[in-house]
């Protein structure tokens, strides 16, 4: 009997994209699907669509929560996941592979994990495609530094989903405090006990346009907005953020690195390379540390 897989839907203004998204879900090989979609206030008969398409279920209420971040929360802290194997997560305006879903369930089975995600195939309206690679090997700390990759990828098995929930249920200030639905999953689940898994083999592909919430990290101009956020206090605010709900804010390397102060400088620079997979990530983290911007 295929396994029951609930995904996750946030939609807001996505109507153009849609159809072709749920589509490539429904179409989904191996396994039995349902979908389950939360709006954010959208305004360009998104929410209509979905209310009058049989194949999903609408969350009541139309916020607006504020972000994809948020809109996410909201479904993490309020589905119900009785009846289903596991939880994928869905954007509104990618395209998956018929076997994106069956072949996170056989990667979670053969390796042992609760938690799954993977690379994907960044792709653009005027053709260019770029495979968007985030799975380096995963080390000690990274979690505390970045997610598992994109959020659209994740399936998790409904035993770690419905841990998920509890904390949010518990902690109604996780969703205000922290900004990605994403990197909270993959920092609890690491920091908790649980394996994680993230998969070499493109899965869908993950399309590109100018109302992108969160698109492909490249370019000058995206890079000086990430310096600017960084200098400004928001990426340690986050990390903060993720260190307290994870409750490792009191470990000794953690504890030092997060202190603002010049040992505490040296020793995150020093340490780069337990924080983040890629290697080039892991200078950059050094190097904005002995600048002092984090």
């Amino acid at each position: 009997m295929n396994k029951k897989v609930l995904v996750l839907m946030g939609t807001h203004n996505g109507i153009q994209w849609l159809e072709e998204q749920l589509n490539s879900i429904l179409f989904q090989e191996g396994v039995e699907v349902s979908i389950l979609a939360s709006d954010d206030a959208s305004s360009d008969k998104t929410y209509e669509y979905l209310k009058s398409n049989s194949d999903v279920r609408l969350m009541p209420g139309r916020g607006p929560h504020g972000s994809a971040g948020a809109n996410f929360f909201y479904l993490l802290k309020h589905a119900d996941f009785s009846g289903h194997d596991f939880i994928a997560l869905s954007d509104q305006d990618d395209i998956w592979s018929n076997k994106k879903l069956e072949r996170a369930l056989y990667c979670l089975a053969a390796h042992g994990c609760d938690g799954y995600s993977a690379n994907v195939t960044a792709f653009w309206a005027d053709g260019r495609e770029v495979l968007v690679e985030k799975a380096q090997i995963q080390k000690e700390w990274d979690f505390l530094f970045q997610s598992a990759g994109p959020g659209c990828t994740y399936v998790m098995s409904a035993l770690l989903a419905k841990k998920i929930q509890d904390v949010l249920r518990a902690n109604p200030q996780i969703a205000k405090e922290i900004c990605f639905h994403d990197w909270f999953i993959y920092a609890w689940t690491r920091a908790n006990g649980f394996k994680w898994f993230i998969d070499d083999t493109s899965v869908m592909r993950y399309r590109q346009h100018d109302t992108n919430v969160f698109g492909v990290n490249s370019g000058m101009a995206v890079g000086k907005h990430r310096i600017e956020k960084i200098k400004s206090g928001w990426y340690r605010g986050q990390v903060v953020a993720i260190a307290k709900v994870c409750g490792i804010e009191s470990h000794e390397l953690v504890h030092k690195v997060l202190s603002k102060t010049c040992s505490g400088r040296l020793a995150l620079a020093f340490n780069a390379h337990k924080f983040r997979r890629r290697y080039r990530d892991a200078l950059v983290l050094a190097l904005i540390s002995m600048m002092g911007w984090f």
